[in-house]
């Protein structure tokens, strides 16, 4: 058989045996699925996730047994992958992978907990707290692995990296948790291949349509597995044929690498500090630093702001206010620097939800000039002050965001107060972290502490 993009990416997610993950893989698979959790959690309240509750209630009124972490009653699996997608992006709270500018979490953790919790009506065989793991693990690798090849071409055409790649990794997800043979989980990618979209105009008005792509991505994604299950073909070539994904969707031309990348591609993602654009959280450590040092808002006349390239020319990130929506607040650089320079604790959600139309930033952010330079990895700030003196800052701070698997409870602890009791976020990390796999019943209860 000619090999193909598709059964090699099945071959992986097949062959993965998650006791023969290095341990470093499955702390950082198990701190994945906490902060999918939390930042669904943080964002329940959400206009987007009241209203995607409310269309999947429509459309799956009382069915199913699977989760839905805004709501007290589960849900059939596709609605339950889409509602918990969006709530996890809902924030811009959730993990990114900066070098394709996407949010893997966001879509492929969803897709697996509907598949591990629906398992067993779907191939009668039930899942495990493993096979979760197991499926985000395979989930991020294959979404990651396909960016590796399409990424730059997709981001290039305008298209949005994460509904087109998550499309795909969280039917890699799914495949895996319904256990499907190699030849349903390569069907079930190439059917996902044709399932993503998203173009970024919505960014542009400060809309909602951006953070329900991730819930279109997760529920695709299921739904192509869901169909491989059911006997359903698609062409062997998906990804790399003449008329293939690649081509079509991020213009890839000649021969297609067939060999995964070297190494564990999600120890790349990065846990967000803070519920902004991830382009921007560089130019907000280097805005701290520069408070840590002693600048006042009071006494700022200007700021300067060097960025890479691509976080300047990302949509609509070079905008001051004043802002109509916290959207347009999270992705304007000049947003983001003032309101860190104004002293607004830029880890708290109240930031972007409540202060999002902050007078006193509004204000600064129109004397802040962005600049984009190419090569630029960190963020420099530099500000003037009224006596006409110069500080500038230019931080790696990523030592300090490290995503442990404490600090991804932790950030679930804070997130989940008032929606789970105080010890339910603990319950859970001992759920993911058991040595043997427990049954999923006992996954579905820690999800469900209320």
């Amino acid at each position: 058989m000619t090999r193909t993009l598709a059964h090699e990416m099945a071959g992986f997610v097949r062959g993965l045996v998650w006791d023969d993950v290095p341990r470093e893989v499955r702390d950082c698979v198990r701190g994945r699925v906490l902060d999918a959790v939390s930042t669904a959690l943080a964002g329940r309240s959400t206009p987007v996730t009241r209203r995607a509750v409310e269309a999947m209630a429509w459309a799956a009124p009382g069915l199913g047994q699977c989760t839905v972490l805004v709501e007290d009653r589960p849900s059939g699996p596709a609605a339950a992958a889409f509602v918990n997608a969006v709530a996890v992006h809902a924030l811009l709270y959730e993990d990114v992978n900066l070098s394709s500018g996407d949010h893997p979490g966001a879509v492929v953790v969803p897709a697996a907990l509907a598949a591990v919790e629906a398992a067993e009506s779907v191939t009668a065989r039930a899942a495990t707290s493993h096979d979760l793991l197991a499926a985000v693990l395979t989930g991020y690798e294959v979404h990651l692995w396909l960016g590796t090849l399409a990424a730059e071409g997709i981001m290039r055409r305008g298209l949005r990296t994460t509904s087109i790649l998550g499309a795909v990794g969280a039917a890699a997800a799914a495949a895996r948790a319904l256990r499907l043979d190699a030849d349903q989980v390569a069907t079930a990618l190439a059917l996902a291949s044709t399932a993503g979209a998203g173009h970024m105009e919505g960014f542009i008005g400060g809309t909602e349509e951006p953070y329900l792509q991730a819930g279109y991505a997760s529920q695709a994604g299921l739904v192509s597995a869901l169909l491989a299950a059911s006997g359903v073909d698609a062409a062997p070539t998906a990804f790399e044929g003449d008329l293939g994904f690649l081509r079509a969707v991020a213009d890839v031309t000649g021969e297609v690498p067939l060999t995964r990348p070297t190494g564990w591609l999600v120890l790349g993602v990065a846990a967000k500090p803070y519920p902004i654009s991830g382009g921007k959280i560089t130019a907000v450590d280097s805005a701290l630093a520069l408070v840590e040092q002693g600048v006042r808002v009071e006494d700022v006349v200007r700021v300067r702001v060097v960025v890479p390239d691509w976080v300047k020319n990302f949509p609509p990130a070079d905008k001051a206010g004043p802002y109509a929506s916290m959207y347009q607040a999270q992705e304007s650089i000049q947003f983001c620097v003032a309101a860190a320079l104004a002293g607004l604790p830029m880890d708290a959600l109240s930031t972007v939800v409540d202060r999002y139309a902050d007078p006193v930033v509004a204000e600064l952010s129109g004397r802040v000039e962005v600049q984009g330079e190419s090569g630029r990895v960190l963020s420099l700030i530099e500000v003037t002050s009224r006596d006409g003196s110069t500080r500038a800052a230019e931080v790696d701070w990523s030592g300090r965001h490290r995503a442990t698997v404490e600090a991804m409870l932790a950030k679930l602890e804070a997130l989940a107060a008032g929606a789970w009791p105080r010890d339910a976020p603990r319950r859970l990390a001992i759920v993911l972290g058991a040595q043997r796999p427990l049954p999923i019943e006992d996954l579905t209860q820690a999800l469900r502490p209320r």
